[in-house]
């Protein structure tokens, strides 16, 4: 639900976005590091939920960034006057 909520900000360019995408990212995060541990049986190892997490990190943190410039305000196309 946060990914659609995030997706949506995103396309509408609200800078609120970037901090649903953030919690989107940590659920993101946490989600197959559980799944591993949970799931997996005796074959599930922590290497394998830090790796699954790790690697779902990353992708969190491309999102988060991506939202972050999408949303950031825009420098002016003015020249800036010069200060004497």
């Amino acid at each position: 639900m946060l990914g659609v909520v995030a997706a949506i900000g995103l396309a509408l360019r609200r800078r609120w976005s970037y901090l649903i995408a953030l919690a989107w990212g940590a659920v993101v995060t946490y989600v197959p590091g559980a799944a591993v541990i949970a799931y997996g049986g005796s074959d599930g190892t922590v290497g394998g939920a830090l790796a699954a997490s790790i690697g779902a990190a990353v992708i969190a943190m491309g999102v988060a960034w991506a939202a972050h410039v999408a949303t950031r305000a825009r420098a002016t196309t003015q020249p800036v006057p010069p200060v004497i």
